[in-house]
């Protein structure tokens, strides 16, 4: 199971929800007809997509069996997975959550800084939360910062400017 988006809040009166779309497709929700809604790829359970659509910025889905805005709250924080067959494949340089949560972060210098664990898809783009051993920093998603992903080695390098881990 791959996640493709985690739901963020609840939007309106009738159960729907806005969702935060990995891999910046929020079109290719249009394609699924199902989806597992869950906290873990482990513990899902099956909901139809009745509809998705744009508004004001957003992205908001509404989900079978979920009528009211009380039900749309109680899904706040979960993820929307499919079958990995079932998923698009990225461009170059693009990684599933899932690929790269976990992996060690290091410096261009060698220098291990932490822990990635999570991953934040805000409108100015993504950005990596890493555990550092003096808590969580912020690392943006851009090339200027993340030199190499290597998924084989669980290790992602990035560069480091003054002020980027504070």
């Amino acid at each position: 199971m791959i996640a493709v988006a985690r739901i963020t809040r609840s939007v309106g009166l009738k159960g729907e929800v806005a969702v935060s779309v990995l891999g910046g497709r929020p079109e290719r929700l249009n394609e699924l007809r199902t989806v597992e809604v869950g906290s873990t790829a482990e513990r899902t359970e099956t909901r139809s997509i009745e509809s998705v659509e744009a508004q004001n910025g957003r992205t908001v889905v509404k989900l079978g069996g979920i009528g009211t805005r009380t039900e749309a709250d109680a899904l706040r924080g979960l993820w929307l997975f499919v079958e990995e067959s079932r998923t698009a494949k990225l461009p170059a340089g693009s990684y599933y959550v899932h690929d790269i949560v976990g992996m060690t972060v290091v410096s261009d210098e060698g220098r291990k800084l932490g822990i990635l664990q999570d991953v934040l898809n805000l409108p100015g783009g993504d950005l990596w939360v890493v555990q550092t051993d003096g808590g969580e920093a912020m690392i943006p998603a851009v090339r200027e910062f993340v030199k190499t992903v290597d998924l084989a080695e669980r290790t992602i390098v990035v560069h480091m400017i003054e002020g980027l881990l504070e």
